[in-house]
């Protein structure tokens, strides 16, 4: 069985205030405890006066994949705040696609590269399902990755569960489903940061209880759990891991 406590340590020595909010409230699942100055400083200190977030590469602008991500922080942390999702829901193409904007993205953002566009589009269609408040364009998304998520497969395996989730979020689950038999056959094979990314996005799935089964044994005995991307993205990989971990554990009281 996982530690939260010793993960919880972890965050509280290596983490800022923020994550030490956000791994709290994972602990807590599904409420969050009340943030403290410092959490909500860091926030704020996160985010442009829009809503928007910037990423450490997009020279101060906003970026379309950061603010996804902090859309998933204020859900995380219960915030009744609208202004990231609404954002996002204006930033989505014409064709119910979503490019990241800012300058200097990495290669697996790229705009120009059909992978990252499919990727980003079903990343912001599972932060935006799960905030609830823009379901037309998480339609929109939804129809714009149909065609592309057949029988070829994508460049990016996150692609298929945040697809799932955004599935999910419509009240689709048969096609969610169909998302996950891709994703399936990987689980084995994947490291903790997606495992956890999985557990987090699809807790309610026919997958998600051997995702937590082999995240709860990848836990290093000083409460982290070790990222495959490298140290610097062990934080944020245990508070996720904690979090998956306790949405099951949430699901399986509530059956």
């Amino acid at each position: 069985m996982a530690d939260y406590n010793l993960a919880r340590a972890y965050i509280a020595a290596h983490g800022d205030p923020l994550e030490l909010a956000r791994i709290d409230a994972a602990i807590s699942y599904p409420e969050a405890p009340a943030l403290s100055a410092a959490a909500r400083d860091v926030l704020r200190d996160g985010r442009l006066p829009d809503g928007a977030a910037q990423a450490p590469w997009s020279a101060g602008t906003a970026s379309i994949e950061s603010t996804a991500s902090m859309l998933g922080i204020v859900d995380e942390l219960k915030l009744d705040e609208d202004a990231t999702a609404d954002y996002l829901a204006r930033a989505q193409g014409e064709d119910g696609s979503f490019v990241e904007t800012a300058p200097g993205a990495p290669q697996w953002l790229a705009r120009d590269e059909p992978d990252a566009v499919i990727f980003l589009t079903a990343y912001v269609a599972h932060r935006l399902g799960r905030h609830g408040k823009h379901g037309d364009a998480v339609y929109r998304a939804v129809d714009f990755l149909a065609p592309h998520l057949g029988s070829m497969p994508v460049g990016y395996l996150p692609t298929y569960w945040y697809a799932a989730s955004a599935y999910a979020a419509l009240g689709d689950l048969p096609s969610a489903e169909a998302m996950l038999t891709k994703v399936a056959p990987d689980v084995e094979d994947i490291g903790p940061t997606a495992l956890a990314s999985l557990g987090c996005a699809v807790g309610w799935s026919s997958v998600a209880s051997g995702v937590r089964f082999r995240l709860t044994w990848r836990q290093e005995p000083d409460g982290r759990w070790a990222s495959e991307h490298g140290t610097p993205a062990d934080v944020v990989t245990t508070i996720e891991a904690t979090r998956a971990l306790a949405i099951g554990s949430y699901l399986e009281r509530d059956q």
